[in-house]
């Protein structure tokens, strides 16, 4: 975002832009922030997080037991596909759960065709009905799966 002066023939005095910033996992927040303030380069322009939440980007470990299990019951529903750690732009509260050594993934069990990914978090989102149907088995497998090894 960009802001300054409400008029578009006037100079404002002070102008500010704020910019989303989503750090890679284990990424330091302090060397990004001065990175920042090198490009910038300017010593009237002062660079700083809007919060103090602004910390290392945290991530859960792909040797669990759960994440093994996300694994075999993909590959018996999904043949071939690949699990792998996804990153996603938008906000999760998994970042919250980790630092109290909780594991917490976005795995989701659903596939998609490009006409329904279009339609996330819109006014008509949607899946297929047979989709929502293997969805809550492959997640009910993962239980399965995960308390077994228990």
């Amino acid at each position: 975002m960009l802001g300054g002066s409400q008029q578009t023939n006037v100079i404002p005095p002070d102008a500010w832009a704020n910019l989303d910033v989503r750090l890679l996992p284990g990424e330091d927040p302090k060397p990004f922030l001065e990175s920042i303030r090198k490009v910038v380069n300017d010593p009237n322009v002062t660079v700083e997080p809007q919060n103090t939440e602004f910390r290392e980007a945290n991530y859960s470990p792909t040797s669990t037991e759960i994440y093994s299990a996300f694994k075999q019951v993909s590959a018996h529903y999904y043949p071939g596909a690949p699990v792998v750690p996804r990153l996603t732009s938008g906000y999760t509260e998994n970042q919250r759960y980790r630092p109290l050594g909780i594991n917490a993934y976005g795995f989701s069990p659903y596939t998609a065709t490009s006409e329904e990914g279009s339609t996330e978090h819109g006014n008509d989102e949607r899946i297929r009905v047979e989709e929502v149907r293997r969805g809550c088995r492959v997640l009910y497998d993962v239980v399965v799966q995960v308390a077994r090894e228990k």
